[in-house]
């Protein structure tokens, strides 16, 4: 992700756990862009269910449904959070901050 300026500050990745008695665990963890790029936040929720039915891509509409649900609800409480929180203070020496006439 080069470009961070084409995304918002917080969002949502999905990963995929590969579990014990044929199961797959789908998980979605919140993170927060950076200075240095992108950082964990924490586990917002997952979703089980058997590798055949996820690798074959079998999942109900209700199931697809949920999931395409619980994605955009979170990404719109994060972009909520995000709004309400304060900017962080600029460093001294900005150009905002100087009184030298610069």
């Amino acid at each position: 992700m080069k470009d961070n300026r084409e995304r918002g500050r917080m969002g949502v990745v999905a990963s995929v756990v590969k579990r014990r008695h044929g199961r797959m665990r789908l998980v979605f963890d919140d993170l927060e862009r950076s200075a240095s790029g992108w950082r964990p936040l924490g586990l917002y929720t997952w979703k089980e269910m058997s590798q055949r039915v996820f690798r074959s891509l079998k999942l109900t509409d209700k199931q697809l449904a949920e999931t395409g649900v619980a994605l955009v609800v979170r990404l719109v409480a994060l972009e909520e959070h995000s709004s309400s929180r304060p900017k962080r203070q600029r460093r001294r020496g900005t150009r905002e901050n100087r009184h030298d006439g610069r």
